[in-house]
């Protein structure tokens, strides 16, 4: 229940500490795009491998400080498991810092050889391999 407190002891090093944490709400991190007209594109977006990339959206900037918006998945990234609403922070273990580096890096990288996704999901970071 939001905002119920619940009383922890946890044992650390030998020693017995107390703790009360309380529940707060969810942070949006997969908010809805907001709805466009059919055909209508963003202004600053990047299509690649089946999937649309977007600089973040503004209700998951207090949350993740960088990376790029996965704004539509299809494809070879949809079936690696890239969903709508993922923040890709890092393309093969290299800092995505916004949508300019995110297109800089895509051109290292190739599917038939494979290359990591490192994302923030839910609030939870999560690894994707891509390869075909």
């Amino acid at each position: 229940k939001i905002g119920a407190k619940f009383d922890f002891v946890i044992f650390r090093k030998g020693q017995r500490v107390s703790a009360v944490v309380a529940t707060i709400n969810q942070p949006p991190f997969m908010p809805q795009q907001p709805s466009q007209a059919p055909g209508v594109k963003t202004v600053a977006e990047y299509d690649w491998l089946g999937a649309e990339f977007t600089p973040l959206i503004p209700s998951v900037k207090p949350y993740v400080d960088r990376g790029v918006y996965v704004a539509d998945v299809g494809g070879i990234l949809a079936k690696s498991g890239l969903a709508v609403g993922d923040v890709v922070v890092e393309l093969d273990g290299k800092k995505v810092n916004d949508l300019t580096s995110f297109i800089a890096l895509t051109k290292d990288v190739s599917p038939r050889v494979g290359f990591l996704f490192d994302v923030i999901r839910a609030g939870e970071p999560l690894y994707i391999t891509v390869k075909r």
